[in-house]
């Protein structure tokens, strides 16, 4: 190589050095911006939260954040995907982000406030805002799994995570203000809480799933935890932890083996379900197909539900009604389908086939039911549409939602007390944490 060669190769090589340490520096400035509510949007304009009420005309964007420095960002939620909605009351909220963590609101959606696992402190000091910085980057990148919070006191809520490469929970004992530390996985490396849920009859017992595979239960309001080992469908996968609506018992949902239930996450029950297959045209028991599109009428409940008819996968197992009453009604998404009870366990599973959208798009997110009125009225969350049946499925209409570029919809949130009112949360399919 002659010389003007070499020099030229020297030059290119400083430039190439040079430009891949200003990008550098730039996606590091980027990952610890001071705001730190945005999110990729991607193709989609308005994520977040939006809020539906009596008085209202049509749904409202409701993604107003209060930031460390006591201002607001109008559009804090926006760009977020949420993942999971509880409301403890009318006005207050909780929501799990995939990008930012946990929200919670206590006005009904007027604005959200984040809850930070590591203490962040605001500072405009110039020496502080590098402590600042480290501060708000360890809260990046933690990653929340799941959280769960006391029926009895709202101030009272866990949260299921993993840092670095070992699972975690955290809990709040003053509404997140500060989180405490109350468990750690130091022996299997790589580790990861998945789900974490509270007992609704004593908040001192708690259960989480690590790695979805091992059971762990506190007795102590997390003081110590135990692993529980009787429970595991071996190599199945689980896809849900939540309660029934007894309010007394824990389920799991597996992939395909289906529901598991317990009263204390000792000892556990396999729960029967079955799909109903209608008789073939012809057969003189054809009159239990119309029979049962009525998911729940009394007359369900004479379909045997000992034929063995089993899912071959199940995604989501949603149980509706007051914990009072005697019947269990239910919905369940499977074979990608889905199913309704009048009376899980007792009665089979009858598919909603009136969906006016084709087998192959049927990618449902969610359902649910306003049980508040005689006849109930489900709700079906399905892309980026809502869709409606007053008559138990039979037939279908959209609700309006009218707000411009909205995601697809992962949360249908009624609430029994005031069911005009409606949330839904919004999420980006191809976000990544």
């Amino acid at each position: 190589m002659s010389d003007s060669q070499s020099l030229k190769h020297n030059i290119f090589h400083k430039f190439l050095v040079i430009l891949f340490a200003t990008i550098c520096v730039l996606s590091t400035a980027a990952s610890c911006s001071l705001n730190p509510f945005g999110g990729n949007q991607a193709a989609y304009t308005t994520l977040g939260m939006l809020k539906q009420t009596v008085d209202s005309q049509g749904f409202q964007k409701v993604n107003s954040v209060k930031l460390i420095n006591g201002k607001s960002d109008n559009e804090g939620l926006a760009g977020l995907s949420v993942i999971k909605v509880k409301q403890q009351s009318l006005d207050t909220i909780f929501i799990q982000t995939l990008e930012k963590g946990i929200f919670k609101t206590t006005n009904g959606g007027q604005d959200w406030q984040r809850i930070y696992i590591f203490p962040v402190e605001y500072t405009d000091d110039k020496e502080g805002l590098k402590v600042l910085e480290a501060q708000l980057k360890r809260n990046e990148d933690l990653i929340v799994n799941d959280f769960w919070v006391s029926p009895q006191d709202n101030n009272v809520f866990y949260i299921a995570a993993k840092e670095a490469t070992q699972g975690k929970i955290f809990k709040t004992t003053d509404g997140g203000k500060t989180m405490r530390e109350v468990y750690t996985e130091i022996n299997n490396e790589g580790s990861s809480v998945d789900y974490v849920v509270i007992d609704p009859q004593n908040e001192d017992h708690v259960y989480a799933l690590l790695n979805a595979n091992t059971l762990i239960h506190t007795l102590d309001a997390g003081t110590t935890w135990q692993k529980l080992n009787n429970y595991n469908s071996e190599g199945d996968k689980i896809t849900q932890i939540g309660l029934l609506a007894d309010n007394r018992s824990i389920f799991i949902l597996y992939q395909r083996a289906g529901l598991s239930s317990s009263t204390d996450g000792i000892k556990w029950n396999k729960l029967v379900i079955n799909k109903f297959t209608p008789p073939e045209p012809g057969n003189p028991n054809e009159t239990l197909k119309e029979k049962a599109t009525n998911a729940f009428s009394n007359l369900q409940d004479k379909i045997a539900p000992e034929i063995s008819n089993p899912f071959t996968t199940y995604s989501k197992f949603i149980p509706i009604g007051n914990p009072s009453t005697s019947r269990k009604p239910a919905i369940i998404l499977a074979d990608k389908q889905i199913w309704l009870t009048s009376d899980f366990g007792k009665a089979q599973f009858v598919q909603l086939n009136s969906l006016p959208v084709q087998d192959a798009k049927l990618n449902v997110q969610d359902v649910q039911v306003d049980s508040s009125s005689a006849l109930p009225k489900i709700y079906v969350a399905i892309g980026n549409k809502i869709l409606v049946s007053e008559n138990n499925g039979k037939s279908w209409s959209n609700l309006p939602i009218n707000v411009e570029g909205i995601g697809p919809i992962s949360n249908i949130i009624l609430n029994p007390q005031d069911p005009q009112t409606i949330y839904l949360s919004l999420y980006n399919p191809g976000a990544k944490k």
